[in-house]
């Protein structure tokens, strides 16, 4: 993308009018005014939430608006240079609407902040017995292609493993909301790109309502006492919105 592509960044003035109109540039332009202008823009994704502030340990300005487009390779690494933390995808309500209602999955890792979109998983903490349903771990254990396809199109739950006492998590303790973008079978593990469309929900929720989404819980234990992924039948996107989580 050069400086005279338009198509996958706008900017927008602020509500305030304290700004004047501004001409339409390229990422690395909006890289470029952020780094240097003291009144410098604030970074939106595709739905014009505004990426600042505490989440992404970025000042809130006043200046003007640029609403950019992460699937483009150019957004996307201009984004990261701002932010090393996690980017945050916010996804269209066709995306996430899309995704499964009877059908979700769950990666607890310790020691895991879910920080770089990427991941990797040991073979023996996927899709395990104690977690997984047999019918789905035959189904989806192979990871053919059909199967890929099927787990991608699932909402997700990203989380470390309870840190403090069995079904207690830190009192600050995040999940991640997302879905998995990629699935890469290797030797010792298996690899996942994923895509964050929430990193600030509290463990708390889940390990409060594991009968709820199906969790196991068991009198010593829950599910995010261990590491593991699993496929779990139940709707995760119906219990997020039920508790005030929305992802638009």
């Amino acid at each position: 993308m050069n400086d005279t592509d338009n198509n996958n960044i706008v900017p927008r003035d602020t509500n305030d009018g304290s700004s004047p109109p501004v001409s339409s540039g390229s990422a690395n332009a909006a890289v470029q005014n952020y780094n240097n202008n003291s009144n410098a823009p604030q970074i939106a994704v595709n739905n014009g939430t505004v990426i600042s502030g505490d989440n992404y340990n970025a000042p809130v300005f006043n200046g003007p608006v640029y609403i950019l487009n992460p699937s483009d390779p150019a957004v996307a690494g201009s984004l990261a240079s701002l932010f090393p933390r996690t980017t945050i995808s916010l996804p269209s309500q066709g995306v996430w609407a899309s995704l499964s209602d009877t059908m979700y999955n769950i990666f607890v890792l310790e020691n895991e902040t879910f920080m770089d979109n990427a991941f990797c998983m040991p073979i023996r903490f996927c899709l395990d017995g104690d977690t997984t349903d047999p019918y789905l771990r035959k189904k989806y254990g192979d990871l053919d292609d059909d199967a890929k396809q099927t787990i991608c199109s699932m909402p997700c739950i990203f989380a470390g493993r309870n840190l403090d006492d069995f079904k207690t998590a830190g009192a600050s303790q995040p999940v991640v909301i997302g879905r998995i973008k990629e699935i890469i079978p290797q030797t010792m593990n298996i690899k996942f790109h994923f895509e964050a469309y929430k990193s600030d929900v509290g463990q708390k929720l889940f390990n409060d309502h594991t009968s709820d989404i199906g969790l196991l819980d068991v009198p010593i234990r829950n599910e995010l006492d261990i590491e593991h992924w699993s496929i779990k039948q139940g709707n995760l996107k119906q219990f997020i919105n039920n508790h005030g989580i929305i992802i638009s």
